[in-house]
Formats: C-alpha cells, structure tokens, sequence
C-alpha cells in the first residue's frame, strides 16, 4: 500500500458493487483491497492497518454484524460502513449497536455511500492530526 493514501477494505460478495464502490474510491486516489470473505477480512485486518471498513452485514460465511466487535479490538480506529441488500428493524438494530460510522441499505443511490466513506476518511484524519 502506498504511503500517505487513506486504505479502505471492501468486503461483499457482489462481485459487481464491489468494482463499482472500488472504480468510485480509486478516483481518489485511495488504496483499495477487497475480499468476500469475513475471515480473510479478519486476516487482511490482521497484517494492515485500514482507515476504512466497509463491510455486507450478511457475508456467506460469518454474519458479519456479529463479529464487528472482532474488528473493533483489531483495530478501534477503523471506521466501519455497513452495507446490507435487505433491510429490517431487527438487523438495523443489531448493527447499530455495534457503533458502526454508517449503515448503508443498497437500495439507496450509491453515492451516497462513497460520501459516507469520504466523510469517514476525513474524519479520521482530523482525529489524527
């Protein structure tokens, strides 16, 4: 990873939104790396330090929510964006309380979320400074 650059870690198994989130972040001129997986998430978070996490709440092989608290201990300044295809009271619920930065539904425009990731990007540089 490049030094200087904000480091983000894309995790869904949309193969699609993964590349269009990815193409929008790179316009940035951000490092962006990727995984469908929780666990190789845990392990890429694990050996690098991210500014960002965003992250599907429903991954095939963890409910990520669940294990956000994982990521936490890792690493307490990674701000974490949680996506989701479908919504309900009781998973929003169950996400929130894990203090995410943001939970976005991909039903909503997706600029909205590459704000969002924008805005945790600058955020943690202020905290930083």
């Amino acid at each position: 990873m490049r030094r200087g650059r904000k480091n983000i870690l894309i995790v869904d198994p949309d193969e699609k939104f993964r590349g269009r989130l990815s193409s929008a972040l790179k316009n940035r001129k951000h490092n962006i790396e990727q995984s469908v997986s929780f666990y190789d998430a845990v392990k890429m978070l694990s050996e690098s330090r991210f500014d960002c996490l965003v992250v599907n709440v429903c991954l095939p092989d963890f409910k990520a929510h669940e294990g956000l608290s994982i990521v936490r201990n890792m690493n307490p300044e990674t701000r974490i964006i949680a996506t989701t295809d479908k919504n309900s009271r009781d998973l929003e619920s169950g996400v929130r309380e894990q203090n995410v930065y943001y939970y976005f539904i991909k039903s909503f425009p997706e600029k909205e979320l590459v704000q969002a990731v924008k805005s945790a990007l600058r955020k943690r540089r202020k905290k930083a400074s």
